[in-house]
């Protein structure tokens, strides 16, 4: 007989409702912390696998103190087929299992590519203004069509491939007001570093950064062709760090006068995730695709169509034979 209903615990049997994702496989992982850092595609596989179970484990549990999910968004976590259709994919970015599937086109992709596989110069750059920082509360209301405009206003003729990409400050600017702050990342080409930098030095006189003496542009050299698909891969994973911000003071000593000044700076720090913030990051993507958050321009554009369209073939097809089927029943 159960204990009286006002003092049962939560973990006790009689409490326990049905599971929210059914049945799922079981993967036995390395008793650690935390997963490997990505550094290619096992990885990759390896890290969004081991962060949907913590994610479904977590909100299986359903403790009254901790975060929980609409079902519309725990159908995203799920990955459904429609009968007949196994590979049909919707390509949530909340699904993890649909981000190993578009990494792996992407990097079929990637490879075919003269330009980013040859030896062209290709340029990783990382786009963060402050005006597309805002309050977790309201970080899913954020229109990702207007960021990939701006970023193709501020970068006019050039050829990249980039994606949307939301990080959580959940200590900034105070504990009790986080920030998610969407930014860009591009893989950018056919141009040489002085002409692609004078234009990121326009974005950062433009636009200040979220965090005060951070630039609001980065660019880094991709030297070779494992760089570059190391650098899809990044785009390319789910949220997987929350960001910290400290302050680091410096001593200065002039020798001459033997004056001593002090300067500080603020000091951003990416740490895992914590399985509530993973969740909570779940509310900021829900009901985006990894088809609408990519994107591209000049040749990019063509790049990405490529990668799109190999991607959703199996749902076009599906949807193509809904269509028959229905007009079948009408006559």
């Amino acid at each position: 007989m159960p204990p009286h209903p006002f003092k049962t615990p939560y973990w006790h049997p009689s409490r326990r409702k049905p599971l929210i994702f059914g049945n799922r496989p079981y993967r036995l992982w390395p008793k650690r912390k935390n997963p490997r850092h990505i550094t290619n595609l096992e990885t990759f596989t390896e890290a969004h696998r081991w962060a949907d179970d913590r994610i479904k484990n977590y909100l299986e549990k359903r403790r009254p103190d901790w975060q929980h999910l609409s079902p519309a968004i725990c159908r995203e976590l799920e990955t459904v087929t429609p009968r007949g259709f196994p590979t049909v994919d919707l390509f949530y970015a909340n699904n993890n299992e649909s981000r190993i599937r578009f990494a792996e086109i992407a990097i079929r992709h990637v490879e075919a590519h003269a330009a980013l596989s040859g030896g062209e110069p290709v340029f990783f750059v990382t786009l963060m203004p402050n005006q597309f920082a805002v309050p977790e509360a309201e970080a899913g209301s954020v229109d990702v069509h207007a960021i990939r405009q701006w970023t193709r206003y501020w970068l006019a003729g050039f050829d990249f491939i980039g994606i949307v990409e939301a990080g959580l400050f959940p200590y900034f600017p105070t504990k009790y007001h986080p920030t998610v702050s969407w930014h860009v990342h591009l893989l950018v080409w056919g141009t040489n570093y002085r002409r692609l930098n004078q234009a990121l030095v326009a974005v950062r006189c433009e636009f200040a950064s979220l965090v005060p003496g951070a630039p609001s542009a980065r660019i880094d050299i991709l030297e070779t062709p494992e760089d570059v698909i190391l650098k899809v891969l990044y785009m390319l994973k789910a949220p997987m760090k929350q960001y910290t911000v400290s302050c680091e003071f410096r001593e200065d000593h002039d020798p001459t006068t033997g004056e001593v000044s002090f300067e500080y700076r603020l000091r951003t720090q990416g740490e895992w995730l914590r399985t509530g913030q993973r969740v909570r990051m779940c509310r900021v993507m829900a009901d985006k695709h990894l088809d609408q958050l990519l994107f591209g321009q000049e040749q990019g554009t063509d790049l990405r169509r490529a990668i799109v369209e190999e991607a959703l073939r199996p749902f076009r097809r599906y949807e193509a034979k809904e269509a028959a089927r229905r007009n079948r029943s009408r006559h």
